[in-house]
């Protein structure tokens, strides 16, 4: 494999796609392209994670982003902490 990118060529995907089927037919790959079901799984849940947080930081933004239009000021600057969820009944709803 490492012949075949040492040519000139014109580099296109489909030529890409070709050159690394072929190999993955005849089984001839390294074992980097194949990782173990257990890594797998680890990935996606780590993948998903990120997810999870970049959206609660996300809520949390547009929350602080509304109460500073609306002038409402809670004592507490972490929005998980106990301090806020206590104070969660102390605004005056609308």
């Amino acid at each position: 494999m490492t012949a075949m990118r040492k040519r000139k060529r014109v580099k296109t995907d489909a030529r890409d796609a070709y050159e690394l089927a072929n190999p993955l037919r005849l089984c001839s790959l390294a074992g980097g392209l194949h990782r173990p079901p257990q890594l797998r799984e680890l990935r996606e849940l780590v993948r998903h994670h990120r997810q999870l947080v970049k959206l609660a930081t996300s809520v949390k933004a547009g929350l602080r982003a509304l109460l500073a239009r609306h002038n409402i000021r809670l004592p507490a600057t972490d929005l998980d902490g106990d301090t806020a969820t206590g104070c969660r009944g102390v605004a005056p709803r609308p």
